[in-house]
């Protein structure tokens, strides 16, 4: 909705506004805001504002009661200062004794010389809630890496704002037993001809409000900026006494000076007659600390997060409920993507339908996978988590559905792991088989620049199980990491001269060469390699997800173009390749070149 000038002007909503419920506190401000046309000319409308905080100990909050903006912000050079009976580093403030009475939770590093402003965040308060700074954002590592501060910088790279988020920043005054003081300062400004819809008189008017005062003005201005009607006086003065044909002219005391001449003058603008207006805010607040510190002080907090536990209705639970329910809860598959999107996030397999899956190392849970492919954890180990991991969880959480995971049951209940081994793993070992295979027999790995295993763990899984679109979207993953790992020099120098003419003839890409080496070892390279065929096929439906056809290729794993059991879907076609690769790596010769035993290759 616009605003009328007189609205603008007189800051009613900054007067309102209030940080205390505020997301994102203010540190400190040093901002303009807005700035259109050229000062002093008609059309011209500018904001500045500027925002200083303090950090005050509970012991001296006495001392700032009645404190003004003009009293918070820094007056003093931004570096250390001495006399031969104190010290005030650049992040005290002082008191009316001479003494630091409280502290600045911005730094700010200026240069003589011209370099760029520095503002940096006091350092306890970085290292007690545990922030790393990633360009000019701090984030929390151990809480998702959730941004804490940010800085913002103007179009010319100075920093003009530095803000941090309200719950943390609680917590820090909670455990430093401080309040955080905000002064503010905001200046708008406008000029026109004539400001017809102002019902404000010429001159100064004031008000004042709880924890601020207001006043704005109304006066002509000669275009240009100077006061109506007024004139700059100017005093011209000089000395003669210094001869500059003087081998060392030297200047003489001004008491030895015999006269000085000089010359006086008015000078009075000659603009166009304009209004300017100006409105002036300023005010204070205090930003209070949380009752409790769980992040630095280690506090209990009771979550309140609520996770279904059963199926008839039963109520929620939460916090200390949770942790003392003795059951397992229920989770769509939907959960591990959304835990792996996480930057640091855990996940290993332990058995077949068992493993470990967090958003971080510290905040992984054991898992099992039950008979309608939910994800099973325990209760306990959920209420243990952090709120903010506990909350991702809690989006996927649905009620209990096919029973407890068989294999989590055997580790948790009976404790007697079951000895199954995930396809995931089992495709890895094939992987490692051929790799190991291919470096005995040519010399060098058929996988080129291979990625390490935590991470093809992390994109190959069975829980792209969404849809048939999820199901192309893992082919692509397998396809990245395996079929586009495939050493073209290697199957192509192991190729017989007749094989290699025609794969030039043909411009047949690797995984059409390696069917051919395996034709030329006495296999059949077309039926070997079909679950790698069906993946390449498949890939495609990553970028053409409305093509009809590309459901056919499940064939090539033995699966229905109709099936909608996408998770299945997605065992299988990591199961199969796994068997492949298994099966080409017991293919080819130990420690002799293909070429070489041709004649004893096994019949196809």
């Amino acid at each position: 909705m616009k605003i009328t000038i007189q609205e603008w002007l007189e800051e009613r909503d900054i007067e309102r506004r209030s940080y205390a419920v505020a997301t994102w506190i203010p540190l400190m401000v040093n901002a303009r805001t807005l700035e259109q046309g050229k000062p002093g000319h008609a059309g011209h409308k500018k904001e500045s504002r500027s925002i200083e905080s303090l950090i005050v100990p509970v012991h001296n909050r006495a001392a700032f009661k009645s404190a003004t903006w003009h009293e918070i912000i820094r007056h003093n050079p931004h570096a250390a200062w001495a006399d031969d009976d104190r010290f005030l580093g650049p992040q005290d403030y002082e008191g009316n004794d001479g003494k630091p009475s409280a502290t600045y939770p911005v730094l700010v590093q200026c240069f003589e010389t011209g370099e760029t402003t520095i503002w940096h965040l006091l350092q306890e308060i970085e290292l007690s809630l545990e922030l790393l700074r990633k360009d000019d954002v701090w984030i929390r590592p151990a809480e998702d890496h959730i941004d804490v501060v940010r800085l913002s910088r103007d179009p010319n790279g100075i920093p003009n704002r530095i803000e941090i988020r309200s719950d943390h920043l609680r917590d820090y005054l909670a455990a430093r037993k401080s309040a955080l003081l905000i002064g503010g300062f905001v200046c708008r400004d406008a000029v026109e001809e004539e400001f017809q819809d102002l019902p404000w008189q010429h001159g100064i008017i004031e008000r004042k409000f709880s924890g601020g005062e207001w006043d704005g003005s109304r006066q002509f201005i000669h275009e240009g900026g100077m006061p109506w009607g007024h004139s700059i006086a100017v005093l011209r003065t000089w000395r003669e006494s210094v001869d500059p044909t003087d081998d060392v002219p030297v200047m003489p005391l001004p008491t030895e000076e015999p006269s000085y001449p000089s010359e006086s003058y008015e000078r009075r603008p000659t603009g166009r007659k304009l209004e300017y207006v100006q409105g002036r805010i300023w005010w204070t607040e205090w930003i209070e600390p949380a009752a409790k510190s769980p992040r630095i002080r280690r506090d209990e907090i009771d979550s309140t997060v609520p996770f279904k536990v059963g199926n008839q209705g039963e109520p929620s639970l939460s916090g200390a409920e949770l942790e003392a329910y003795r059951g397992w809860l229920w989770f769509r598959p939907s959960v591990i993507n959304e835990l792996l999107k996480r930057e640091r996030n855990e996940f290993k397999w332990h058995t077949r339908d068992t493993g470990t899956i967090g958003p971080s190392k510290v905040t992984s849970v054991h898992f099992g996978v039950n008979d309608k492919n939910l994800i099973n954890v325990s209760a306990k180990d959920i209420a243990r988590l952090p709120e903010w991991a506990q909350r991702v969880w809690v989006a996927h959480n649905v009620a209990p559905e096919g029973g407890l995971s068989n294999e989590l049951h055997l580790s948790q209940n009976l404790a007697d792991p079951a000895s199954t081994l995930a396809p995931e793993m089992e495709l890895l070992l094939a992987m490692r088989s051929l790799h190991q295979a291919t470096e005995l027999s040519f010399k060098a790995s058929i996988f080129a620049n291979l990625a390490p295993p935590d991470e093809i763990i992390r994109k190959i899984h069975r829980f792209h199980d969404t849809s048939f679109e999820h199901v192309c979207t893992l082919a692509k993953e397998m396809s990245k990491n395996i079929l586009e790992k495939l050493n073209l020099d290697v199957i192509t120098s192991n190729l017989t001269e007749t094989n290699l003419q025609e794969a030039k003839k043909k411009q047949l890409r690797s995984l059409k060469r390696l069917s051919l080496l395996l034709d030329q070892l006495g296999y059949n390279g077309r039926d070997l390699t079909r679950p790698l065929a069906g993946i390449s096929d498949l890939r495609q439906g990553d970028a053409h997800t409305g093509s009809s056809s590309l459901c056919e290729s499940l064939e090539l794993f033995g699966i229905s173009p109709d099936s909608e059991d996408y998770l299945g879907i997605c065992l299988k076609m990591i199961s199969d390749t796994a068997e492949c690769l298994r099966q080409i790596a017991i293919a080819i010769p130990a420690g002799q070149s293909p070429c070489q035993s041709i004649n004893n290759a096994p019949p196809p």
